[in-house]
């Protein structure tokens, strides 16, 4: 039971980070400036590379999906990955740029949370992407889950 209280908690931040969260990170945001404005910078080119085939707008959620993990104070590979979650659907980025740029553990966790395009069927194509989150770790399923609310948002 107390299991199922904490995770109830952890999806309610992620559902709705409070402003006095933000308040509370601005000193993690300034400590991490440079590797998150790094990625920020290559999102935003990259996605502007190709052309857009999506309804959301992809450097807006991903931004909102890296706030609500930093929010919920996971560490910077973590909300880096989640900053770049889309990276490899949306750009013409390998997982090795990625690697060289960010390090293994957020090129691992962005090609874990990828969907794999060659799978049609967009439940099996998402239903994939868990599966492999589920077998890279927590800070997979973090990102996916973190992704997940954001979309249904």
């Amino acid at each position: 039971m107390i299991m199922a209280n904490k995770r109830s908690t952890v999806l309610r931040h992620l559902v709705r980070p409070s402003a006095a969260v933000f308040n509370a990170d601005l000193p993690k945001i300034i400590a991490c400036e440079e590797p998150l404005e790094q990625a920020v910078h290559l999102l935003v080119h990259a996605v502007a590379a190709k052309p857009r085939n999506g309804r959301k707008p992809v450097v807006v959620h991903s931004l909102r999906v890296a706030f609500k993990l930093m929010s919920l104070g996971y560490d910077l590979d973590i909300v880096l990955a989640g900053l770049l979650h889309d990276l490899l659907e949306k750009s013409v980025l390998t997982p090795r740029q990625v690697l060289r740029r960010f390090g293994l553990e957020v090129a691992s966790i962005v090609q874990a949370t990828t969907n794999d395009v060659r799978i049609r069927d967009p439940i099996a194509r998402y239903a994939d992407s868990v599966l492999r989150c589920a077998s890279y770790g927590d800070g997979a399923l973090l990102v996916r889950a973190a992704d997940l609310v954001d979309n249904c948002e």
